[in-house]
């Protein structure tokens, strides 16, 4: 299949899917204005049921001239996403989050990548925490840390490399041979997370190349407590569990591998954790427990949403209305 070359500096359009943070928005559409490309449009998909700050919002897209701004009654950033894909008209697609910073070298890292890598269809970047040493005892969750690049072809081999949907960019030719994103995936929907994981996992398997470049940066400046992330963790499991176990089931073998192989992983670690307690005192170990229970119930749930995805047509979904 034969694709038409990407400039060195093409158009870009920038997807955000939104809920309820138009301050931390704000913050991340000042980064994009200050971008060293200008060859960029924006698209927000505005998912919030508060209005407080829509004002400032708006003030702040009014620096996007060709700015689309929609404010959706659906739920779910996969829905979202597919809004905003249906809306773009660029060939390049690049995802961020709202809560995120971008580099001001991001979307030129980005557009480079495509124009020396014609074959690849899609990019994952690096994503760091934001200013750590102001936000000490918390925990900055999604961001990636590898340095360099890395050719991602194998599903299972290069699995280490597919980073999150906070820092992405496809080709939009990708959505329309391919599909859209799945919606029972991702936060907001049955199945929390993995939107970004599944999309990557379904290009490889068609033979689809991506690539890991950690020159496109981005900051994500979200810091919750440790609680906080062990909650949301378990959002990362069902997703995870979601994602290869609805590949398993369509019968691909490196799905099987991974969807067992991480259950082992958390039996390991429980095991380990219990017997280098050095004062093994009751509570610990219950507390530990616990949260192994809970993961399990989060991993459950995540096959259950597998299951439920095999059962639907997930094929081309451009089918989601505003």
């Amino acid at each position: 299949m034969q694709r038409k070359p990407i400039k060195r500096q093409t158009r870009i359009s920038v997807i955000i899917v939104t809920r309820n943070r138009h301050r931390q928005l704000i913050d991340c559409l000042q980064t994009l204005h200050s971008s060293t490309s200008k060859y960029f449009d924006l698209i927000v998909i505005d998912q919030s049921d508060k209005t407080e700050e829509t004002e400032d919002l708006q003030s702040q897209l009014a620096q996007f001239p060709s700015a689309v701004y929609v404010k959706s009654g659906q739920r779910g950033k996969s829905k979202g996403l597919n809004i905003a894909i249906q809306s773009s008209r660029a060939p390049i697609l690049a995802f961020t989050d709202d809560d995120c910073l971008v580099d001001k070298h991001w979307l030129s890292s980005l557009s480079e990548v495509f124009y020396e890598h014609p074959d690849v269809v899609g990019v994952f970047g690096r994503t760091l925490p934001f200013k750590p040493a102001f936000h000490m005892g918390r925990v900055c969750p999604a961001f990636f840390d590898k340095s360099g690049s890395h050719n991602i072809v194998d599903p299972q081999k290069d699995l280490g490399y597919i980073g999150y949907g906070n820092n992405m960019a496809f080709r939009k030719s990708v959505f329309k041979s391919l599909g859209a994103f799945r919606w029972w995936l991702g936060p907001g929907s049955i199945g929390s997370n993995g939107e970004d994981v599944e999309l990557a996992i379904r290009c490889l398997i068609h033979n689809q190349a991506l690539r890991y470049e950690s020159r496109a940066l981005v900051y994500h400046n979200r810091w919750i407590t440790p609680l906080e992330y062990r909650i949301q963790d378990l959002s990362y499991v069902c997703g995870e569990a979601a994602c290869y176990g609805y590949y398993a089931l369509l019968g691909y073998e490196f799905a099987k591998y991974l969807y067992i192989y991480t259950f082992r992983l958390e039996i390991k670690h429980i095991i380990l954790l219990v017997r280098h307690l050095r004062v093994r005192v009751l509570r610990e170990v219950a507390s530990l427990f616990f949260w192994f229970c809970v993961k399990l119930f989060a991993r459950l749930r995540g096959t259950l949403v597998a299951i439920y995805g095999v059962t639907v047509d997930t094929k081309n979904t451009f089918f989601v209305e505003a």
